[in-house]
């Protein structure tokens, strides 16, 4: 139980397994939905962030079944430690989870996912919605530099969607947008229907003759080299002569 409940407040909340192992009742304003954290890597780390619903309903199911047992005093420890035989000790905190952690990664089949990747999956989450960054380090405490650079891409490839999503999709780059806009809007001039029969009323009056020239030049080169047989074609008959060596 106690497992799920620091993994519910590391991915949906940004804490550190030191940040969830230091907590005590008194960190705790379940009616204002906050969480002061004090106990942290460096005082960078201290802050109020505020509890969304999902962590809010763990910890107040944790406040129930820690005031049966009569450990909801406002310097017991959220996490108590445990002993052996199952003993609980709240003015103590507790040292681990790793066993828990272990098998609810194996349940869930996520052997390699870390503790840790749940406060990487909150400030990703974060950026991702584009919040500054001086708002996600209120809510997840201190973030170094270089690590605010791992997630400053995420912003950046949304803006460099967004400018993709403006580009003319028909136009070229070299093309102004002027010329684009008359081009996709200019329509096909249509001839006059006498101006279009024209050309093909010609080729029907000239096909015949330019046949008839291609017959004549084919004949004329076929037989030209022959030395003697040569066919004229009259009006209306014709003259076979041939070259005979008399």
């Amino acid at each position: 139980m106690y497992a799920d409940i620091a993994a519910t407040l590391s991915f949906y909340c940004g804490l550190r397994a030191c940040e969830i192992k230091g907590l005590r009742w008194q960190d705790i304003d379940l009616r204002n939905r906050l969480l002061h954290v004090r106990r942290s890597k460096t005082p960078a780390g201290w802050r109020s962030p505020t509890l969304n619903a999902t962590c809010l309903d763990v910890l107040q199911r944790l406040h129930d079944d820690a005031a049966r047992l009569g450990f909801t005093e406002p310097d017991h420890f959220v996490f108590p430690w445990h002993g052996r035989g199952r003993k609980l000790d709240p003015t103590r905190g507790m040292t681990s989870w790793r066993s828990a952690w272990r098998a609810m990664r194996k349940g869930a089949g996520l052997v390699h996912v870390r503790f840790h990747d749940g406060r990487q999956t909150a400030i990703t989450t974060l950026a991702e919605k584009g919040l500054p960054d001086w708002v996600i380090q209120a809510q997840v405490g201190h973030v170094a530099p270089e690590m605010m650079k791992t997630y400053s891409h995420i912003p950046r490839q949304a803006l460099n969607q967004t400018a993709d999503a403006l580009k003319p999709p028909a136009s070229r780059p070299d093309t102004p947008p002027a010329a684009a806009a008359k081009r996709r809007t200019a329509r096909p001039v249509q001839q006059p229907a006498a101006q279009a029969a024209e050309p093909r009323v010609a080729r029907a009056v000239n096909e015949p003759a330019a046949r008839a020239r291609r017959v004549m030049s084919h004949s004329v080169s076929q037989n030209a080299g022959a030395g003697g047989r040569v066919l004229r074609f009259a009006k209306k008959d014709w003259l076979l002569r041939q070259d005979l060596n008399l």
